[in-house]
Parts: structure tokens; C-alpha cells; sequence
């Protein structure tokens, strides 16, 4: 069979044991437990976008302390009884002052870029906090969402994919396996539905999805953003000429591109949840 391969067993054995890991982490561990893990996570994720762009893009050792400092305050400010956003703003001006005028040999250009990517992984951080203190099955929904929808495009791409979705960013990708990321997302969610969050560590889910359409046109759209991170990883990987950010997990790569629709799907649940919860929706 086509996808009983090598690459495919060794895919699916990282794939259990990352699983066993992240519920471990997300259910036995406690907020301490979470967010020292994503903490090491998201540094790991920062320095694979410096790894992949340094044939173009340079960053001295006191740049990357900086914008590595500002992540890991983005996401502890939530679980810190003191505010450290403006500390994290710092940092960034910081950065955005200092180096390009006393490293000459760094261009703006890659002040951008690192800038960029500081945002973006930071930002995925602090959602992902956000999340989980408001209840651990956030973070066990949007895994559903975006790893059903990865594997769902993986299987159903392989199988039948004909039709390519964007074959200058992604030449795998297919839209065959787009509809396939979608329809596994949907039953991934259905699956965890009946979990009684209630007995969870106490926790009280606050969640959109009492309503069964809400929560369909959710997984619908999440899903979209799902595989539009995907995309936006891959066309980083296409500029710099690198098929993975990293070896880190057999048969997926590094850790972006293992998280790539975890961390887009962890920011915009997260601004769905706050405008929702401004919105007096739930």
C-alpha cells in the first residue's frame, strides 16, 4: 500500500509518542508543568527560524537573547502577578533600535524578519496560555482541530490528491487532501466531545460550542487557518530553499513544522475567544 511505507510507520510512531507527551503535559502536570514545556517548545521554534535563515538573514547572539527573553515573558505575563507586557515591549524596541545601528553588519532586512517571527511565536505563546488557564480542554479542542486536519490532508493528500492546492509553496499539498484535513477535524472534535470536562482538575470549559452549528462553522474555520499555517511555514522553507526547520522528531521535522497549524489555530481560537467573551457570548 501506498502509504505503508517507512517514512509512514516511523511518522506514526512520533506521532504516539508526541501525543502521549502532550496530554501528559496538558492533563497530569498542572499550569507550571504546561507553560515550563512550552516554554522550552518556543524557544526551540525561535531558534529553528534562525537556523534556516542564516545562508540570508543575521542575528548576533545579544539580538537573539533579547527577542528569546521577550518570547518567554509573553507567556508567563498571564500566570505572573505582575503585568510584563511592557517589559516584552522593551525588549522589542530594543532590538529594533539597537542592533541595526550597532551591528553593522546586519542589514534591515533581517531585523524584520526576526521581528516578525519574535511576534508570531511569542504571540502563539501567549495564546496558548491563555487557553489553557481558562481550561485544558481549549488546548486538547484546537489539538483536535489541527492535528485532525493534518493528518486528515496527510492520509487523503496521498491517497487521492490530484488537484493541487498551491504547488509553487507546497507541491504535496492537494485540495483533495484539504477536504480530507476537514473532514478528520470534524471527527476529531466529535470524538472529544463527550469528555466530562466538568472532572477535568476542576476546570470549567467556556467554550462556543454549546450550539452544534457554532461549533461546526468553528472547526470549519479553524481548520481553514489550520492549513493556511501550514502554507505560511512552508513558504518561509521555500524562500530559504530548506524542506524542515528541523530533525527533531523523526519523520515530521522540527518543531515548526510539527506545530505549524497548532500554533496559528492557538492564536486566532484565542482572539475568538476574547472577542466572544467582550461580546457576552459565553
Amino acid at each position: 500500500m501506498k502509504l505503508l511505507n517507512k517514512s509512514f510507520l516511523q511518522r506514526l510512531l512520533t506521532g504516539i509518542c508526541l501525543t502521549i507527551g502532550f496530554l501528559l503535559i496538558t492533563f497530569a502536570g498542572g499550569p507550571l508543568l504546561f507553560i515550563g514545556a512550552f516554554s522550552i517548545v518556543m524557544l526551540i521554534a525561535f531558534y529553528e527560524t534562525k537556523l534556516v535563515s542564516k545562508n540570508k538573514f543575521k542575528m548576533n547572539i545579544f539580538g537573539f537573547i533579547i527577542l528569546a527573553v521577550a518570547i518567554l515573558l509573553l507567556g508567563w505575563t498571564q500566570y505572573s502577578i505582575y503585568n510584563l507586557i511592557p517589559f516584552v515591549l522593551l525588549l522589542i524596541m530594543l532590538y529594533l533600535i539597537l542592533i541595526p545601528i550597532f551591528d553593522q553588519n546586519i542589514h534591515i532586512d533581517s531585523v524584520v524578519y526576526f521581528f516578525t517571527m519574535t511576534l508570531y511565536v511569542g504571540i502563539a505563546f501567549f495564546a496558548l496560555v491563555y487557553l489553557y488557564l481558562r481550561s485544558p480542554l481549549n488546548i486538547l479542542f484546537l489539538a483536535a482541530v489541527a492535528f485532525g486536519s493534518d493528518v486528515g490532508g496527510y492520509l487523503l493528500g496521498s491517497l487521492i490528491g490530484k488537484h493541487k492546492m498551491a504547488p509553487t509553496i507546497s507541491p504535496k499539498k492537494s485540495w483533495e487532501g484539504s477536504i480530507g484535513g476537514l473532514i478528520f477535524a470534524l471527527i476529531s472534535v466529535f470524538v472529544i466531545a463527550p469528555v466530562p470536562y466538568e472532572l477535568i482538575m476542576g476546570a470549567t470549559y467556556i467554550q462556543p460550542f454549546n450550539n452544534p452549528i457554532v461549533l461546526v462553522v468553528s472547526i470549519v474555520f479553524l481548520t481553514a487557518i489550520s492549513q493556511l499555517g501550514d502554507l505560511f511555514t512552508s513558504v518561509i522553507k521555500r524562500y530559504f530553499g530548506v524542506k524542515d526547520f528541523g530533525t527533531i522528531f523523526p519523520g515530521h521535522g522540527g518543531i515548526l513544522d510539527r506545530f505549524d497549524s497548532f500554533i496559528a489555530v492557538a492564536i486566532f481560537m484565542m482572539i475568538f475567544t476574547m472577542i466572544a467573551t467582550q461580546l457576552g457570548l459565553f
